[in-house]
């Protein structure tokens, strides 16, 4: 069991070097079970073909890190970077229109500023456009479009959280809005449940918990 320890710890990457906990494999009892038995191991011919791509561009922002992030849905690709640039483009790679996020939370009156850490999502249950990013000292902004429409009107929320809500992720279910946020290090996660369809109907006061 030790030298399985020894083969499978794992090399520190340079952003973990000299914190107190070694990046080490953990729940050493899985991987003495051997190789995972659903884990595919060759390509049939119907998957070996190569990818066409349709669309190369340069994405927004400037410097690093730009913590990129984008989705799509049948007519348009959105694409965010700190802090914190919009670009909505065509699917064949022009782009329609680019626009800071603050323009949205300006626009809304919640009287803060874009500090980074963007998500975008699409739901495609709601055809709806979900733009976030976190702002000084402790808010989670969140744009919900009022089609699906990435250019037109937004619903516009700032909620807050007990802490600095760091490397927000998020999901999307039928009923909530879910986060997660890294507030008080690597050991306790932050998880937060939003209505969805109460951001979608752009009700003032949404369910969080």
């Amino acid at each position: 069991e030790k030298k399985l320890l020894d083969k499978i710890e794992k090399k520190v990457p340079d952003n973990f070097k000299g914190r107190r906990n070694k990046s080490k494999a953990v729940h050493l009892e899985k991987e003495l079970q051997g190789p995972d038995p659903i884990r595919q191991s060759t390509i049939t011919k119907r998957m070996d073909k190569e990818i066409e791509l349709l669309a190369n561009v340069q994405g927004r922002g400037q410097g690093s890190p730009t913590d990129p992030t984008g989705d799509v849905n049948e007519q348009y690709y959105v694409q965010a970077a700190n802090a914190t640039e919009v670009g909505v483009y065509n699917l064949d790679g022009s782009l329609e229109q680019a626009f800071s996020m603050n323009t949205i939370w300006n626009g809304a009156g919640l009287n803060v500023t874009s500090e980074g850490d963007p998500i975008i999502l699409y739901d495609e249950t709601a055809n709806r456009w979900f733009l976030t990013e976190f702002t000084d000292p402790s808010n989670v902004l969140i744009a919900v479009s009022e089609t699906d429409d990435p250019l037109g009107s937004y619903f516009a929320y700032s909620f807050s959280t007990p802490n600095f809500p760091d490397y927000p992720k998020y999901a999307l279910t039928p009923d909530h809005f879910i986060f997660t946020s890294n507030e008080e290090g690597r050991t306790d996660l932050h998880q937060y449940f939003l209505d969805k369809a109460a951001l979608i109907a752009g009700m003032e006061e949404v369910a969080f918990q």
